[in-house]
């Protein structure tokens, strides 16, 4: 299941967000918008598999993993010691371009599509696409923020690079004529919230998507959504959110789990055991924690030799006299070549997140190198830039970039950043570390910009 549950589900009836997953019968659901409520969904459903850096939650076990371009994915254990991939995208909503389709703008609508919802798509097919080539099951879900040629012939980006690269949308795969079922996804005709709400000149579209590849076939879709709404198969009343849901069942060949190693729980809290998992077909692999130190040198904390095994094997290791701070675990086979291997992080108890700009003052159009620690690791936990004046919870940052579910880390804001506000003219400027796409703001400082 896809489900894009606005604004973390609480706007109009979280209990009724519980029930859509419940009527719809998913095993594995993808969550848009989840707004720091990932756990919390999964506690509601009684779910013991979480994902917070995929926002995928699961009555089946899960090993969160990254791929190889350092993608956020999960696998999901269907059968013991057979899994499935499962990537998880939210495209940009910005730039919105329904105006210039009635407009016949054909050029200027690929052109924003190129550049801002194509680019994010990419990385994660990348990685997914590994695994389906090796003869994984492999799915891709997500509020795609775009239409599909499937739908409307036009030649949308987004959709041709999915086909592209193998994968299959499920609900057209069994909804053949797009005319007759156009399986519209956004908007739904939900209660009237504060803040933004449908209207009738807002056209609908079919935007959240699952996808498949590898040995996975689609048998059935359907939407989840208000009572009456155009190919809404399963209602709930009132509906929750301003996107419907897509659930899909599929037979599937799962195949057994590849080499990985993973800590459970990300962010350790000190003394407190690591939870190490792993999986190896080498006869004489070896795990090695090591601590990250600030110039990327590894120090080994502690290794020890693992045998091929065809489940996911685990150990809990001791945190005791570890310093905070970021840490690494890796799975080296026979020959002690790397197979796999997964960052987390130690933070004191009671530690609270942090962010900060590298230097206090930057020259206008210079790169602006920006450090957070102790962040929850959610999917889209992220650092925008706001003026000094700016109010609380402003909804406009001038720039903003999501930090890949890590707890803690530095990027650089440059050209290439979102929010169309590079470069900052020269002022007082704050850096924000903001909640799970929310605007509910983690930790802040102050840096100025001058000429």
């Amino acid at each position: 299941m896809v489900f894009n549950i606005e604004y973390g589900g609480t706007l109009i009836d979280f209990d009724n967000v519980v029930t859509a997953i419940r009527l719809a019968g998913a095993e594995v659901v993808a969550i848009e918008e989840a707004y720091g409520n990932t756990d919390r969904l999964a506690a509601a459903l009684g779910w013991a598999n979480v994902d917070r850096r995929t926002q995928i939650i699961s009555q089946l076990p899960i090993v969160a993993i990254r791929g190889k371009r350092g993608t956020a994915l999960t696998l999901v254990e269907v059968s013991p010691g057979c899994v499935v991939a499962v990537g998880n995208v939210h495209l940009p909503s910005d730039p919105v371009v329904d105006t210039l389709i009635s407009q016949g703008k054909h050029d200027e609508i690929l052109a924003i599509e190129h550049a801002s919802r194509l680019p994010p798509l990419q990385m994660v097919l990348q990685d997914l696409r590994t695994f389906a080539d090796a003869g994984m099951p492999t799915f891709l879900a997500g509020d795609f923020n775009a239409r599909s040629h499937l739908d409307d012939s036009f030649p949308w980006p987004t959709s041709l690079a999915l086909e592209a690269a193998g994968f299959h949308d499920s609900y057209r795969e069994t909804h053949r004529d797009a005319q007759a079922h156009p399986g519209f996804t956004w908007w739904a005709g939900r209660p009237k919230v504060a803040g933004w709400n449908p209207t009738l000149q807002d056209p609908q579209q079919r935007i959240d998507y699952l996808h498949s590849a590898g040995p996975a076939q689609a048998k059935a879709s359907w939407i989840v959504g208000e009572r009456g709404g155009r190919d809404v198969d399963l209602a709930i009343e009132p509906w929750v959110s301003d996107h419907r849901a897509v659930v899909s069942t599929f037979e599937t060949m799962p195949a057994p789990m590849s080499a990985v190693v993973t800590v459970a729980h990300q962010r350790v809290v000190s003394g407190k055991d690591i939870p190490v998992q792993w999986n190896t077909h080498s006869g004489a692999a070896t795990v090695v924690v090591s601590r990250v130190e600030p110039d990327q040198a590894r120090t080994v904390v502690c290794a020890w030799p693992v045998d091929t095994s065809s489940t996911l094997m685990s150990r809990n290791v001791a945190s005791h006299g570890l310093a905070p701070g970021e840490y690494e675990v890796l799975l080296r086979n026979g020959e002690r070549a790397a197979e796999a291997s997964a960052p987390f992080w130690i933070t004191a108890p009671g530690a609270v997140p942090s962010v900060g700009t590298a230097l206090p003052i930057f020259q206008t159009g210079h790169p602006l190198t920006v450090r957070w620690d102790n962040a929850p690791g959610n999917r889209w936990d992220w650092i925008g830039v706001y003026p000094d004046s700016a109010n609380p919870g402003d909804t406009n940052p001038l720039l903003w970039r999501g930090t890949e579910a890590l707890i803690g880390g530095s990027m650089v804001l440059d050209q290439t950043v979102e929010g169309g506000g590079w470069p900052l003219a020269p002022g007082r400027y704050r850096v924000v570390l903001s909640l799970d796409d929310s605007y509910v703001v983690l930790a802040e400082s102050a840096f100025t910009i001058t000429r």
